[in-house]
């Protein structure tokens, strides 16, 4: 059974107060195995992703506690939670590792800044060293959205890109996509071409006969 714990939207006006709920999980008498955590974050913390470059600010919104049981009653797996987190303009369902406190920011990303740093130093590099290559149209921490012919471009999943290639062999750009929507088809991150992708604002404007 999931428990899902969304607190109400706020008005325009003044922020709402938030409200301490508190609930005691229905746990088998004879439980050994697994015990349910407390979450590590709470309604209206702010957080940002641990694996996202530039650092992005997102508040907690709602809480979702995810457990699996056996027809008895008892746990199949350790219970863990997910948030979801809203930076003012989208929504995002994490689970607890991929998050961690805006105040402990500076100490997580200092070395995925550094990583990026040097990795966007490499690519730009090989270009100035090679005279036929075109500049990527993307960066790293652009959100996209996966082309898809059989989809409205409103249904195509949102992507956030953590990492850039260029392939001398087939001379054309790849990019590492991490899915930013819980609905997303691909729930794992994963490489496609400049082609497959367009920016979000950008989505109405594909021709998708050109990829039937």
């Amino acid at each position: 059974m999931t428990y899902l714990i969304e607190k109400s939207a706020a008005t325009k006006i003044k922020e709402r107060p938030l409200i301490t709920i508190e609930f005691a999980p229905d746990i088998h008498p004879d439980e050994i195995d697994y015990s349910y955590p407390h979450p590590l974050f709470v309604f209206g913390d702010f957080v940002t992703t641990t694996e996202a470059y530039p650092v992005n600010k997102y508040k907690v919104c709602a809480l979702e506690l995810i457990e699996s049981k056996t027809t008895s009653g008892r746990l199949l797996n350790q219970p863990y939670w997910k948030y979801k987190i809203n930076n003012g303009e989208r929504s995002y369902w994490k689970e607890e590792s991929a998050l961690v406190r805006w105040s402990e920011r500076k100490t997580i990303h200092s070395g995925l800044n550094n990583h990026n740093q040097q990795f966007q130093s490499l690519s730009i590099k090989t270009i100035v060293e090679q005279d036929n290559l075109t500049v990527s149209s993307y960066k790293i921490g652009a959100i996209v959205k996966v082309i898809d012919p059989n989809e409205h471009h409103t249904e195509w999943a949102n992507f956030e890109i953590l990492k850039c290639h260029y392939s001398l062999e087939s001379v054309d750009w790849s990019y590492f996509l991490l899915p930013l929507d819980s609905s997303a088809v691909f729930d794992e991150p994963l490489w496609v071409k400049e082609d497959e992708i367009c920016p979000v604002e950008s989505a109405s404007n594909i021709d998708v006969s050109e990829f039937m």
